[in-house]
């Protein structure tokens, strides 16, 4: 499904990263949706930090996963105390009583995926204002999935948790791996994870090369569930989209203390109207649709 050398260093892993990424999927198909989401986060944040970070998606294949899993993410962090005060407030409150990293991973990504319902704001794409920085995503109550799988990364950054964000992009979602001992796939925004046999975190690689693994979870996974979905929505998205065949999969490193790289202008949905944001993601619908062989009444309405 991937073409190219393998990338052993941060050299050879620039063919698999930003645009010059799509030469490297097999598929015509396949290539239109990675390069018409590229367009969409470009139009839907006016080239600000979630386009930026996509830009930055180094795509993981059999010839890039040694790299990603062994070098291209730190497994502990670099976070300064004091620089972001008001996020360490939430940390704090959030993580109160959690003791492990995996005990302040799960809280965090409970307090993400309710964080609509906490600051009482309605989910609608009509009124809504797109991006911003962390703190103005929790004042504002963000739900949309690359904005908040931003905010749990740096959240869990400030927790002393590693982690980056994984993009689905055919599938057309955004969720994270953090590091908990090894690479955990955690979704945020729906309160998704899953765990192997061992009782480990089932990483990213691990899903699509054993879907398997989707079936096997127990109810105390189930159960963390956010309020925005429900399990069996999620298990099908997994199976049918985000870990399927034809999914291309990615990862973007992003942490707190590089925050001076990247704009984080927040765009209001008029703006992404008049841009052309409904033309674009109308483009990206179909092709989701061709790459996976979905019809229309087939995928649950919150994929």
């Amino acid at each position: 499904m991937f073409t190219g050398s393998e990338a052993a260093s941060w050299e050879s892993l620039q063919a698999y990263t930003g645009l010059a990424a799509a030469e490297r999927i097999v598929g015509k198909q396949r290539r239109a949706t990675y390069i018409t989401n590229f367009n969409q986060m470009d139009v839907n944040y006016s080239g600000a930090v979630e386009y930026q970070l996509r830009r930055q998606l180094a795509l993981l294949c059999p010839q890039t996963v040694d790299f990603l899993y062994g070098f291209f993410s730190p497994e502990c962090t670099s976070y300064h105390t004091g620089s972001r005060p008001e996020l360490e407030k939430t940390v704090r409150r959030v993580t109160d009583g959690a003791g492990s990293a995996i005990q302040k991973a799960m809280a965090l990504m409970r307090f993400c995926g309710e964080l609509y319902v906490i600051a009482g704001q309605p989910i609608t794409h009509l009124d809504y204002v797109y991006g911003g920085t962390e703190e103005e995503l929790i004042e504002k109550g963000e739900w949309t999935c690359e904005c908040l799988s931003r905010l749990y990364v740096g959240l869990c950054e400030v927790a002393g948790v590693p982690g980056r964000l994984l993009y689905h992009v055919v599938g057309g979602h955004v969720a994270t791996e953090i590091f908990l001992g090894n690479w955990a796939y955690v979704d945020p925004r729906m309160g998704i994870y899953f765990l192997k046999q061992d009782g480990s975190f089932a990483s990213a690689w691990d899903l699509w090369t054993d879907p398997e693994i989707l079936d096997a979870q127990d109810e105390c996974v189930k159960q963390d569930v956010s309020t925005q979905s429900n399990w069996d929505q999620r298990h099908w998205s997994a199976r049918n989209m985000f870990f399927h065949p034809c999914e291309v999969n990615g990862f973007v490193n992003y942490n707190l203390g590089q925050a001076s790289r990247y704009d984080y202008t927040q765009t209001t949905a008029d703006q992404a109207t008049a841009a052309g944001l409904w033309a674009v993601n109308g483009q990206y619908r179909t092709l989701i649709k061709e790459v996976f062989g979905l019809q229309d009444d087939c995928r649950p309405a919150d994929w």
